[in-house]
């Protein structure tokens, strides 16, 4: 029987080791070792970690409109789909700025 303890992707990705079956033959015990090679699937338990805890920037009152304000950068540990970012201000009713 094969149990599972408590598993992180983010530190042990897979795991390999020999099984070995045995008999008990009167003739003698006879066995046969077989590799089994485990990969761990990624779950998203991680959430996006910003590379800043604050961004902040200066806006000229004559920017022209559609210009670069700051760009902001996160990062996910988990991988895949699962690491997926997408960006959206939490004031989405803003008039004056949107991410792009």
């Amino acid at each position: 029987m094969l149990c599972i303890r408590w598993l992180d992707r983010e530190l042990i990705s897979s795991y390999s080791f020999d099984a070995i079956a045995t008999d008990s033959c009167p003739y003698g015990p006879r066995s046969q070792m077989v590799r089994v090679d485990i990969t761990i699937l990624d779950v998203n338990d991680n959430a996006p970690q910003f590379q800043q805890n604050i961004y902040s920037a200066d806006v000229s009152l004559d920017a022209p409109v559609g210009s670069l304000v700051s760009t902001v950068s996160a990062t996910d540990s988990d991988v895949d789909v699962n690491a997926q970012l997408s960006y959206l201000l939490a004031d989405s009713d803003s008039t004056y700025f949107q991410v792009c």
